[in-house]
């Protein structure tokens, strides 16, 4: 009777010695589980792209901020240059034919051809423009200086774009090459309109006075 030994206490179906159990099922994600990592998913991919955003727009900052201050200081050096080839178009002549607050024309050989052609700077208000024409030979030629440019009430209450100083406008300086005057030029600007990334700047430009006496400022 010994050989039966070995098979007492085993059922019909039991598992043998150190075998894993069955399970009826495997085991998955609940709804519950799915919709919290969705949920914590979206938080994430969410608060990635406002990072991004806001560095993003930060870099635009720096970038448009950038563009305005170097076109508003080569628009300063290039209204210099022009300034600086001024000449009398002839015995007690101004230079500077007009003056105004929004506008200067003077005559300057900017070719350097000894003729001297009539350069006029103005601001588009309605592009937000500046504007450099020189005329010569009855043929003017346009071109935009500096884009962004602020409207004259931007500038504040007594403000303005062009002005003189020292009295350089008397008529009864134009013969005397001591006397000093002053033409300040106030540009403010923005990128990538008026109103944004804004850089001002002033800069005065001495010359004689009998050089820019032109008609009176207005």
């Amino acid at each position: 009777m010994g050989w039966m030994a070995g098979t007492e206490g085993r059922g019909n179906g039991a598992p043998h010695d150190g075998a894993p159990a069955r399970h009826d099922r495997e085991h998955g994600f609940t709804l519950v589980e799915m919709s919290t990592s969705v949920a914590v998913l979206l938080v994430v991919l969410t608060a990635a792209w406002l990072l991004l955003t806001v560095s993003n727009n930060n870099l635009n900052k720096i970038d448009y901020g950038g563009q305005a201050s170097e076109m508003n200081r080569a628009a300063l050096a290039s209204f210099e240059r022009d300034l600086g080839h001024g000449m009398l178009p002839g015995p007690d002549e101004s230079a500077v034919s007009v003056a105004a607050t929004r506008s200067v024309s003077f005559y300057a050989d900017v070719d350097k051809d000894r003729v001297a052609e009539t350069v006029t700077w103005s601001a588009d208000d309605v592009n937000h423009r500046l504007m450099r024409a020189v005329t010569k030979d009855g043929e003017t030629t346009t071109q935009t200086v500096l884009s962004g440019l602020a409207a004259a009430d931007a500038l504040g209450s007594g403000e303005q774009m062009f002005s003189y100083g020292i009295d350089a406008t008397r008529p009864d300086w134009n013969r005397d090459p001591s006397k000093i005057g002053l033409i300040t030029l106030r540009l403010r600007n923005g990128m990538p309109d008026p109103e944004s990334n804004i850089v001002d700047r002033t800069a005065v430009f001495r010359v004689i006075a009998y050089v820019i006496n032109g008609s009176p400022a207005s």
